[in-house]
């Protein structure tokens, strides 16, 4: 399954960020529940690993996916 989108100018963290956070949601709905996420941004990946992500720029989009 694949899917593009446009973000205007934007990080890499975000765009890996944003793609979790719609992507996820577009596989789960489409009755995947076994779903393999990869990113190419090892940032976005620590981020998302992390427990204590809310003090990040990112944390808007990181409360998203979980």
């Amino acid at each position: 399954m694949k899917f593009a989108m446009n973000l205007e100018i934007c990080s890499i963290t975000r765009a890996e960020l944003r793609g979790a956070v719609e992507g996820l949601p577009l596989a789960w709905d489409a009755g995947y529940r076994h779903v393999r996420l990869e990113l190419d941004s090892v940032c976005a990946l620590q981020l998302l690993r992390s427990t204590d992500s809310n003090k990040h720029r990112h944390a808007a989009i990181l409360d998203r996916v979980f």
